[in-house]
């Protein structure tokens, strides 16, 4: 059939008309030129083949505004018309093919053409999402098969031509941006996954795939699962690298990482997947329990040294009971020979101290570190892993004979040898908290009473007067356990403020507690001045006007927050 080249005239596609009016005529006539391509008007292939020729010239050569204007506004009938062309079934497989499908390649590429021309790229990401839903309409449509043109082997068919529209529909996917295309993992999953597909076209829709980590991040996060199936089917290894360089990919569905890992346990592939284990070792490091003597191994593997290092504490941090002692042998051996690697083998061993019976084994290996490393910021690290396994020691007298390896570095150390020193000589807070379940109960037991007797000022100084005894006997017990309270000073006139005040009972030096709650505080100041162990401090200016002291300056605080409360 001959082509209307009286329509292609009427609405300035052709070369007759293009090119005269600098493709005005085109402009002004495009919903014309849409309704032909959608076949609202009718027209034979001959016309719609000259129509998205004349189209394309259009797109590269004419230079007028309206032309993106009219492309940003159409675009989505546009890759519509892509999609309805494309699925046509309208001629054999072989010969000269100018039908829908041709007219559907032509025009994605004319597309891709005129939005390349578009140097913020803008137009590319506007069209991404409609391009998206035309490639799957055209993967969804039976008997829509695609193929691949070879130069100089094959023709041109209906089967390449639809080839070339998929794949040039896929090249825009790169330029997408952050504007979200729900379905693109959904449509290179089904390509990809598909055993009727070319392979070059698969290659075009990994690739796409692959760069959807940059442009379309959220669409990623969430398709952890559909990625490993695509990896578990062979030769898309490339799509685990999204996994390392988003967290979110993983921690989304950490199950389905944890169930595949032999995906991504492969020693060539060990710094790929580094941040990966980071992340499971961070969180789920039990998941990698089984796999302890792959993580000893990359020890070994050049510049990988200090990553498998970490992950192994990790794992040790909440799982050391299930390394083996000579898992244990090896990662002391292996590790003394990686960057910093005493920082992180005190680590390490400090985390098997938990292991009944290990604390002793555990402080000789740090103490052995200690007597070898040079470098200052390891042997900080091993003075801090000394510090924590020196509690769990079966007796003080194990550090005693230590003291002098202990003390050949304490330059390093800081404070960390102090409470080291002290804790062997008997002068620690480490056991402090032994002891603070009974104290704490105390407390509660002391507060309820308070509580549950004492609605006014009066009721506090009948209570107290009654239980003097019990109370001295109280804080004679805080006193050689806790801070000692010293002093409780008070601010403001309007907002209150009331500052407990404790003492060091090593240093001497003074740390304040704040509160609004003035009720519960004057209760414990007036506890504390009764038994003769704090001092009331009325703050500059007197701002509240107490006029007495001791027991009845606490009850004139009382009367002024009772008279001017406003918290």
């Amino acid at each position: 059939n001959m082509a209307d080249t009286g329509l292609v005239d009427s609405v300035g596609l052709s070369m007759a008309t293009l090119f005269p009016s600098l493709g005005q005529t085109a402009a002004d006539n495009f919903g014309k030129i849409l309704d032909i391509l959608s076949k609202k008007t009718p027209a034979n292939a001959a016309t719609l083949a000259s129509i998205v020729d004349g189209l394309k010239l259009w797109c590269v050569t004419c230079q007028l505004p309206a032309k993106v204007t009219l492309l940003k506004e159409h675009q989505a009938r546009l890759f519509d018309i892509i999609a309805s062309l494309a699925v046509a079934n309208d001629a054999s497989k072989t010969g000269d093919y100018k039908g829908d499908v041709y007219a559907a390649s032509v025009l994605t590429e004319s597309l891709d053409n005129a939005a390349k021309m578009d140097v913020s790229q803008e137009m590319l990401a506007l069209f991404a999402p409609s391009a998206f839903s035309a490639v799957e309409r055209i993967l969804k449509s039976p008997g829509a098969t695609l193929e691949v043109k070879v130069p100089m082997r094959n023709e041109d068919t209906i089967g390449t031509y639809r080839g070339e529209v998929v794949m040039s529909l896929m090249r825009i996917l790169p330029y997408s941006k952050q504007i979200n295309i729900p379905n693109a993992v959904t449509v290179v999953h089904s390509m990809l996954t598909s055993s009727v597909i070319p392979a070059s076209i698969k290659t075009k829709a990994r690739d796409a795939l692959v760069s959807m980590r940059t442009v379309n991040r959220e669409c990623i996060i969430h398709s952890g699962p559909a990625l490993i199936e695509l990896m578990r089917l062979g030769g898309n290894d490339g799509l685990g690298i999204m996994f390392s360089s988003d967290n979110d990919v993983y921690f989304n569905n950490p199950e389905a990482v944890h169930k595949n890992l032999d995906l991504f346990l492969k020693p060539d592939s060990f710094l790929i997947y580094g941040a990966l284990f980071m992340s499971i070792g961070s969180r789920f490091p039990e998941a990698l329990v089984p796999h302890i003597a792959f993580f000893v191994q990359a020890i070994s593997t050049p510049s990988a040294g200090t990553l498998a290092m970490s992950v192994l504490v990790n794992i040790a941090d909440k799982s050391a009971a299930k390394f083996t002692a000579e898992q244990m042998k090896e990662v002391v051996s292996k590790g003394k020979n990686v960057n910093k690697g005493e920082y992180f083998l005190a680590k390490f061993v400090g985390r098997f101290a938990t292991v009944p019976g290990a604390a002793e084994t555990c402080f000789g290996h740090l103490l052995d570190l200690l007597d070898t490393t040079t470098e200052g910021d390891s042997i900080m690290g091993i003075y801090v892993e000394l510090s924590n396994v020196m509690a769990l020691l079966p007796s003080r007298d194990i550090l005693l004979k230590y003291m002098g390896r202990l003390s050949a570095k304490k330059a390093y150390a800081g404070i960390l040898f102090k409470e080291i020193e002290d804790y062997a000589n008997g002068r620690s807070l480490a056991g402090v908290t032994l002891r603070l379940d009974v104290l704490d109960a105390k407390v509660n037991a002391l507060n309820t009473k308070v509580s549950e007797t004492c609605t006014n000022m009066a009721d506090v100084l009948a209570y107290v007067d009654a239980n003097m005894a019990d109370m001295k006997d109280f804080l004679a017990q805080v006193t050689k356990r806790l801070p000692q309270p010293k002093r409780l000073e008070v601010v403001g006139t309007l907002r209150k403020t009331l500052i407990l005040h404790f003492e060091c009972c090593r240093t001497g030096l003074e740390f304040p507690v704040t509160s609004h709650d003035w009720s519960k505080w004057l209760k414990m100041g007036f506890s504390l001045v009764k038994a003769g162990q704090a001092v009331i401090d009325l703050g500059m200016g007197n701002p509240l006007g107490i006029l007495k002291k001791g027991v009845e300056c606490v009850q004139e605080i009382y009367q002024a927050y009772k008279t001017n409360d406003d918290d």
